[in-house]
């Protein structure tokens, strides 16, 4: 059971384990909400997210839903391709350009 509880808690919210990649995206979303001056409640009442859930974002915890991705580009007033941007470039991978 032990091993079971261990398991759980490595694979985080939803099933969906986090990386390197997601404290990377939540790092910019912090980066970008400090730069325009908003504060947590501000942000989670602008997004409509919560202000738990949106430190958990930004902690690299837990990884936005693709919904939630719009919300976070609107209201931080940046492309959704911010949020791959800044994945790929810490991946290694080459950006992809039409």
């Amino acid at each position: 059971m032990t091993d079971q509880l261990i398991s759980l808690k490595k694979i985080g919210v939803c099933g969906r384990s986090t990386n390197r990649i997601d404290a990377q995206v939540g790092a910019q979303i912090r980066a970008r909400r400090r730069q325009l001056g908003m504060s947590h409640d501000e942000f989670a009442r602008a997004t409509l997210i919560s202000g738990r859930k949106l430190q958990a974002y930004e902690a690299g915890e837990i990884r936005p839903k693709p919904a939630e991705i719009g919300a976070l580009a609107r209201v931080l007033a940046v492309p959704i391709s911010y949020f791959f941007d800044v994945a790929e470039q810490s991946s290694g991978e080459p950006k992809r350009r039409g």
